[in-house]
């Protein structure tokens, strides 16, 4: 019973945290965008970008790896502090090896010095990160607490002391300090949950050869989603052109992970089928899930494309005008992520065959580097955004022929019909109307109602089942009252 509760307080907290991160972005972006313009959104993010890619080698798998560990042996309390004494001192001593190239490859830049020097605290971080010991002790109250605390005092410091485009190097060691303080400030707890371990009982081999085996996944899906603005900095030369990357990339990011969210309620009830063999049930719940995906996923598609020319303006401020035709360009990503994180958070993973789907992750970066190559010198990031749905579309159909047995193309296909065209009769509705609207806050309310009214009201002359029963529900629920 105890346990239980345990899962359902370890929900609330993740449930309460991911909506918290999704609001933030939300309030910064369009602060950010504003006070530090293009070239500064695209030089911090091009400059991350980079760092992100040491990150990885010096993290080696360890995060994942680590959270199993400790999960195995967590009611033995010198095993757990063995095994995380270990783990961790691999942790550090690939973070120094990787801070040590890192200086050598900011010396030998000539431009952007100061900055490179004050992103060094990112790979600190990762050397100070345990917040994987916690995960497998399942005590995700303290890591959800921690990292609103720091999201937050990170957000009144960007308000606070970043005013101006002269003050980057500020919103550089904002960023960068506070994930240092944010890991460093878990090694407080950690006093009361391991114990002290002779250095003689150490063992390092074993967990060096599984961080390794996790690292290879790991890397595949990091470079992947780092690639793009990687390129974009070293074809172009241009911040600008990172910067409306950025901002578009943002915004697609939060309207996919509003249907994300489905997957972590159910990820854990398909692992638990597989276990125990319900094939039946676990197919009828990736349909439904199909259609909720499928329900979800394409109007917010052709929503942000249709109001793409009033809520740039709004959301972003002048000088984005880019990413109109950006967002544009990038709306199909919100159901090509939103299928591709299905079929791997609902199939591939519960199923044990996550070092398999990183063939999906391997196959989509190369063709995204294959057409980055082809599309970036000529159209910049527009180009990396074609590209990158290329290579989304590369991972679904790899993940389909993966999960063919569970989660056949047709499946998402049949999905797909009512929703897609109760979706382009919304944006075309939509994007007629407000072809000569200005833009502000009422005017986008007024799209986003709009939108909603239409689409709904188009799937319930379609007769689409998962509306109907959504209705019925609700008429249920109002007749007992």
């Amino acid at each position: 019973m105890q346990k239980q509760k345990s899962i359902k307080k370890n929900y609330i907290f993740n449930t309460l945290y991911q909506v918290f991160a999704l609001i933030v972005p939300l309030i910064t972006a369009p602060y950010i965008a504003r006070v530090l313009g293009p070239a500064g959104v695209g030089k911090y993010s091009y400059t991350y970008s980079i760092v992100s890619i040491f990150g990885v080698f010096a993290l080696l798998g360890t995060s994942v790896y680590g959270q199993q560990v400790i999960a195995q042996c967590r009611d033995d309390l010198y095993q757990r502090s063995k095994n995380f004494f270990e783990i961790e001192i691999i942790c550090a001593v690939t973070t120094l090896i990787t801070i040590a190239c890192w200086f050598i490859f900011i010396f030998r830049r000539g431009d952007d010095q100061v900055y490179y020097l004050i992103l060094t605290f990112v790979l600190i971080s990762i050397g100070l990160d345990i917040s994987w010991f916690f995960a497998g002790l399942e005590d995700f109250s303290l890591i959800v607490l921690r990292s609103f605390v720091i999201k937050l005092l990170t957000v009144i410091a960007i308000f606070t002391f970043v005013r101006s485009r002269d003050d980057l190097y500020i919103y550089f060691i904002i960023q960068s300090v506070g994930q240092a303080i944010g890991n460093l400030s878990m090694w407080i707890p950690l006093r009361s949950r391991v114990v002290k371990v002779s250095f003689k009982d150490f063992y390092f081999r074993d967990h060096f050869k599984q961080t390794i085996v996790y690292f290879i996944p790991t890397v595949a899906a990091s470079v992947y989603s780092l690639i793009d603005k990687t390129m974009i900095g070293m074809i172009t030369h241009s911040s600008e052109e990172n910067g409306f990357y950025d901002q578009a990339q943002k915004i697609i990011t939060v309207a996919y992970t509003v249907v994300a969210s489905l997957n972590t309620v159910m990820a854990s009830r398909i692992a638990y089928l597989f276990a125990i063999g319900g094939d039946e049930e676990i197919k009828r719940r990736f349909s439904k899930s199909s259609d909720f995906i499928a329900a979800l996923s394409y109007p917010i598609a052709f929503g942000i494309a249709a109001v793409a020319n009033t809520f740039v303006p709004w959301f972003l401020g002048p000088g984005y005008e880019v990413d109109i035709l950006l967002l544009r360009i990038a709306s199909p990503l919100v159901v090509l992520l939103s299928v591709h994180n299905f079929m791997a958070a609902q199939y591939l993973v519960p199923s044990g065959q996550r070092a398999r789907s990183t063939w999906g992750v391997i196959a989509g970066a190369a063709v995204n580097f294959c057409f980055n190559c082809l599309l970036i010198p000529r159209f910049g990031a527009a180009g990396a955004l074609v590209a990158t749905l290329f290579s989304e579309l590369t991972i679904c159909l790899v993940y389909f022929r993966m999960s063919r047995n569970f989660i056949p193309i047709t499946m998402f296909l049949k999905s797909s019909v009512k929703p897609f065209i109760c979706a382009v009769i919304m944006f075309l509705i939509l994007f007629v109307s407000g072809r000569n609207l200005t833009s502000g806050t009422i005017v986008i309310l007024c799209q986003i109602m709009a939108g909603m009214t239409i689409y709904f009201c188009a799937m319930l002359v379609f007769r689409s089942e998962i509306v109907l029963e959504v209705v019925g529900i609700v008429i249920n629920k109002l007749k007992r009252k």
